[in-house]
């Protein structure tokens, strides 16, 4: 399935120092995903894992799943002397948008859609023929032979 990442962005109220290393600090970013995440996170494994490998000042990226829809992007070990934490959220940004890209699907691969009405789609037809039925009741013309007495 297409699946694409959203960042939401830096959780500051989280930001808490690294432990064991008090000068250093943990930086979660939010993340929304538009459908299950599976392929998504083994394509962002790739992209961290080079991240890490350099170990920078922008600390080593993890990704934590909160739910089916929704997760953070941990940057543990941050030191907030060098960088600034609006500068890993941009990192974050565009290493999600790169994972976002390899994920992309061709318009000719796109899933076909389904011959069967959504759910949506069935109640509004049926309020629709419901509402015109009533407004039928309502508005149609009366018998006016029964309205004239008789001379």
């Amino acid at each position: 399935m297409h699946e694409h990442a959203e960042v939401v962005g830096l959780e500051e109220q989280l930001t808490v120092p690294t432990r064991h290393t008090p000068h250093l600090f943990d930086l979660w970013i939010s993340l929304r995903w538009n459908a299950s995440h599976t392929e998504w996170t083994k394509e962002f494994a790739i992209d961290a894992e080079r991240h890490n490998a350099a170990r920078s000042s922008t600390g080593s990226m993890q990704l934590v799943h909160m739910s089916d829809r929704q997760g953070w992007i941990v940057a543990r070990g941050v030191d907030l002397v060098a960088v600034a934490p609006r500068e890993v959220e941009a990192l974050v940004r565009r290493v999600v948008a790169r994972v976002n890209e390899r994920n992309a699907v061709t318009p000719n691969a796109a899933p076909p859609r389904s011959s069967q009405p959504t759910w949506s789609n069935r109640v509004r037809t049926s309020v629709a023929t419901g509402a015109a039925g009533l407004v039928g009741l309502v508005v149609a013309p009366r018998d006016r032979s029964a309205d004239i007495a008789p001379n």
